[in-house]
């Protein structure tokens, strides 16, 4: 009896292919500065701040349903990404996207950039399971020429109960360095003092051509 053959690729053993290629065929990712990446970020930052505070306050909505015994250890992480990636959507100008494959992963595009919302540590390090596809992510490289935008680690910091998020920062690594990091919480106070004065400023000028018509 003759084997049979087939001639179709098996999506398992793409999986599997994906995280065995080699380093020789990975391609580095286009760079992006500190500063080009604020610059693009600070008229979103309000929004994404309030998008990952009630991205937590959905989750103790979601805790406050279920007794804390039959919780699962890592409930509390999984559904805080997946709310605050929920909230991000609603953000008028964000592109969201996901990587699917070996893993899911949803991120935002702005600008030249790619954002994977994140928790991290007090040190600004992102937890995750150090696999193929994540160290590349660190190394800011790609196996796919049309996918070649920097990543960057859109992370929010929770405090120890787990009630409150204590701080948002854009964390991009190099290897397992990391290359810069920006306060985003301070970039949203930023945006709203300049959108304040730049609002002042308007109505002075207002008043100003109001107050010239009349004495004319």
């Amino acid at each position: 009896m003759r084997n049979k053959s087939y001639n179709s690729r098996s999506s398992l053993m793409d999986c599997k292919s994906n995280l065995l290629f080699p380093d020789w065929e990975t391609m580095p990712r286009k760079t992006i500065t500190q500063s080009t990446f604020e610059a693009d970020l600070l008229e979103f930052s309000p929004s994404i701040v309030s998008a990952i505070e009630l991205g937590m306050s959905d989750l103790s909505n979601f805790c406050a349903q279920y007794p804390l015994a039959s919780r699962k250890r890592n409930v509390r992480a999984t559904n805080l990404n997946a709310f605050v990636i929920q909230q991000l959507t609603a953000v008028n100008g964000l592109k969201l996207g996901e990587i699917t494959g070996n893993g899911r992963r949803s991120f935002i595009e702005i600008g030249d950039n790619r954002l994977f919302p994140k928790k991290i540590d007090n040190l600004l390090r992102p937890s995750y399971i150090s696999t193929k596809t994540v160290r590349m992510y660190h190394n800011q490289e790609t196996i796919d020429v049309e996918d070649d935008l920097p990543i960057t680690y859109l992370g929010y910091q929770v405090d120890s109960g787990w009630t409150h998020i204590t701080g948002v920062y854009a964390v991009h690594m190099e290897g397992n360095k990391i290359e810069w990091y920006t306060d985003i919480v301070n970039l949203a106070y930023k945006n709203q003092v300049l959108h304040r004065n730049t609002t002042q400023d308007i109505d002075v000028s207002v008043k100003k051509d109001l107050r010239r018509k009349r004495s004319e």
